[in-house]
């Protein structure tokens, strides 16, 4: 059994490493510390955050949840609570029982805002409140929507043209989309707009890996404004094309760039964009559709790649 201060150390190795966007090494380091201290509540925790900003769901929900069975610090409890449910939000766009996962996530959510309200954590409470309401409207509960007024920029604009989006208010969507992009692209310097001022946001900048998930985010909602509101694929392939490879947001991008290629005919794009969904996590509805398209080529090298990683 591993002392406890070189846990501590591989810890720190890998938080540094998650902190510089090198998560495949980050999580490496994580996975070195649970096979030393299996119990160790920060490292599942950890570990649980870099399998969910990698894309692997199910790894994600599995750590995190072994997380909460373990953790004794309210900090702890309250952000493994917040992953989950973040998590438990992305999985239930690729799952059969969207409902249920949803539902789900909104338990977790709802805990986890209360316990960062106890800790006077604001960052994070604002970031569950946000988290709630997109899982309230994902789950058609649009009464129970909290304002976001109250929320930080950009956080607020994105629960707003999410909301159209539910909605069908395409009236103008895509030009403010594009304002809340604008800020990302120019989120180092800081726009000179009043709108997304530090002075008038004093709690403006959000931290990474948020950032780049708010941005891949926002590219997916304008894709989905493509084609929802004016039908317009190109664009929306165009627009999903500038989604990171780094996030998890590359998954749901990939769901909709295969979507959109069964809608104009174009069956093998859609088969490979499902398999690459296939590589990163096991995802049922995903292979039944794949099935259903007769992707039989893309479905043995899906279940060829998952055999090479169980054993290696």
């Amino acid at each position: 059994m591993a002392s406890n201060e070189s846990c501590d150390k591989l810890i720190k190795d890998g938080i540094e490493l998650y902190n510089s966007n090198s998560f495949i090494k980050a999580l490496d380091e994580f996975k070195r510390v649970l096979e030393l201290c299996p119990n160790d509540e920060k490292a599942l925790l950890w570990k649980g955050k870099t399998d969910l900003v990698i894309g692997k769901l199910d790894e994600a929900i599995r750590t995190l949840r072994l997380s909460l069975t373990r953790s004794k610090d309210s900090t702890i409890t309250a952000e493994a609570q917040f992953y989950l449910a973040l998590s438990m939000f992305l999985y239930s766009f690729f799952s059969v029982e969207r409902d249920k996962v949803l539902q789900i996530a909104l338990s977790y959510i709802c805990d986890a805002k209360k316990k960062f309200k106890e800790l006077k954590d604001e960052y994070f409470e604002d970031l569950a409140q946000w988290l709630e309401n997109l899982i309230l409207i994902e789950s058609d509960k649009i009464s129970s929507v909290a304002s976001s007024e109250s929320l930080m920029a950009p956080l607020s604009e994105i629960q707003k043209v999410y909301l159209d989006l539910k909605m069908e208010g395409f009236e103008g969507l895509i030009d403010r989309i594009y304002a809340v992009l604008y800020y990302f692209r120019d989120s180092k310097k800081n726009s000179s707009d009043i709108f997304f001022s530090s002075a008038y946001y004093p709690k403006l900048y959000l931290k990474q890996p948020f950032i780049d998930f708010m941005r891949d985010f926002l590219y997916v909602i304008l894709a989905r404004t493509f084609v929802e509101g004016y039908g317009y694929y190109d664009e929306a392939l165009f627009a999903l094309s500038k989604v990171s490879g780094g996030n998890v947001m590359r998954l749901l991008a990939l769901l909709y760039k295969a979507q959109i290629y069964e809608e104009i005919g174009k069956k093998g794009l859609a088969c490979m964009s499902y398999s690459e969904i296939l590589r990163t996590f096991n995802a049922p509805n995903v292979r039944e559709k794949m099935i259903l398209l007769g992707c039989n080529l893309f479905l043995t090298r899906s279940r060829q790649k998952e055999t090479l990683n169980k054993k290696y």
